[in-house]
């Protein structure tokens, strides 16, 4: 099942970065009215900090409203929590549109640094490990004594199929490389439009407290 879940990983992740190189249809961040924010607000290590510690308090008592904001959904500004939302965001300082050009920004920054071939090739090696973990799990079956005959004849098909996924797999990783890697450049120089790379740095910096506060909510929208 393993090499299942890192294939399919690898298919959103490639369908998501493809998305960003052509520009998709995803945009930043709305305002309280739907309209697009603009992320040219500098981002410093007192304001990273903020954000996150108002993110995490909104994701704690207002998770619904806030997904619709980071969707970027103008419903977000009908529905009931939005007020305890705007509330919250400027007790700690912050206006609201000043939070959402923020979490535009920090969540394309966060989103775009997260492709390059290194991953690539981790997700592809993930995958040659798992599919090597079920060849190595069905062998063991075959060769032990105590598993019928008739079984075995089974194991030996799933054996065969099992080689050939692999073969497949890295088939599939090796023709789609050379397509990944022009991408990945597109996306890349698309982050050096939008932040600087002292900016950049700052969120990769907090990428464990970022990955923390997006888990189990969608993240912000990024820029298109």
């Amino acid at each position: 099942m393993k090499n299942i879940i890192y294939l399919l990983v690898f298919a959103s992740c490639f369908a998501c970065d493809a998305d960003m190189a052509d520009g998709g249809d995803r945009a930043s961040v709305g305002d309280q009215n739907g309209g697009e924010v603009s992320t040219s607000g500098s981002l410093n290590e007192q304001s990273l900090n903020s954000y996150i510690k108002v993110f995490n308090q909104l994701k704690s008592e207002v998770s619904d409203v806030l997904e619709l904001v980071n969707e970027n959904e103008p419903s977000a500004a009908q529905h009931s929590d939005f007020s305890r939302l705007q509330s919250i965001i400027q007790d700690n300082g912050m206006s609201y549109d000043g939070f959402v050009s923020m979490s535009s920004k920090i969540g394309t920054i966060y989103s775009i640094s997260e492709a390059n071939m290194e991953t690539y090739q981790e997700i592809s090696d993930m995958n040659d490990g798992a599919m090597d973990e079920m060849i190595s799990s069905i062998q063991e079956m075959i060769d032990d004594p105590d598993v019928p005959e008739a079984q075995k004849g089974e194991l030996r098909k799933s054996l065969q199929e099992a080689k050939s996924g692999k073969a497949q797999l890295g088939n599939m990783f090796e023709q789609n490389k050379e397509k990944a890697e022009k991408m990945y450049k597109k996306i890349r120089k698309k982050l050096g439009k939008i932040a600087t790379e002292s900016e950049v740095r700052l969120v990769n910096q907090h990428e464990k407290e970022l990955e923390a506060a997006y888990d189990g909510i969608s993240r912000p929208r990024i820029e298109g």
